[in-house]
């Protein structure tokens, strides 16, 4: 009877350690995998904060097409779009085309025809690829923002939400490449 009790207690003290063993390995794996992806997301995030990129929302002076808007024009627009983006009034939400040109007491047409010429994209690219580098920048400089959620961060560079913010970013990421 006292040899069964042991055996007993003995396989009890088995299957206890085996569990824990099991319990331990289980561990130890999820501890490799999650050092693992946070190396990958470190290294992905360094390669972003030190990429040095051409300023991608310079104008292009050097352009001889005619776009059917008065010289005088153009550059009262085009100035108006330096002191836009110097002031950073792109990170505001609720920035439209029709809103800008309000803005820059202009019409739709011709602010949509400079930028499409002079700065090689549409308004709506151009004014993500202005949201996008200064939140690179603003990422590099302030710590406390690489802390705060990707919603967050969408917000604090004008986007209306974390997916159009994470398609804009991607994308621009993915060109650099």
């Amino acid at each position: 009877m006292v040899i069964k009790q042991m055996k007993k207690n003995n396989f009890f003290f088995h299957s206890i350690i085996a569990g824990i063993s099991i319990v331990l390995f289980l561990l130890l794996i999820l501890f490799i995998y999650q050092y693992h992806k946070k190396r990958v997301y470190k290294q992905r995030f360094e390669e972003v904060i030190n990429f040095k990129e051409k300023e991608t929302v310079k104008v292009v002076k050097t352009k001889k097409e005619n776009i059917n808007i008065p010289k005088q024009i153009r550059e009262f627009i085009l100035e108006g779009l330096d002191e836009f983006e110097k002031e950073q009034k792109f990170i505001t939400s609720n920035i439209t085309l029709s809103s800008l040109a309000k803005d820059l007491n202009t019409n739709t047409q011709y602010l949509s025809k400079v930028v499409n010429h002079y700065k090689d994209k549409s308004f709506s690219a151009y004014l993500s690829d202005l949201r996008i580098s200064y939140i690179i920048e603003r990422l590099k400089k302030d710590v406390v923002l690489r802390k705060y959620t990707v919603k967050a961060i969408a917000i604090e560079a004008g986007f209306n939400n974390a997916e159009s913010f994470s398609k804009a970013f991607f994308k621009r990421i993915r060109k650099k490449r």
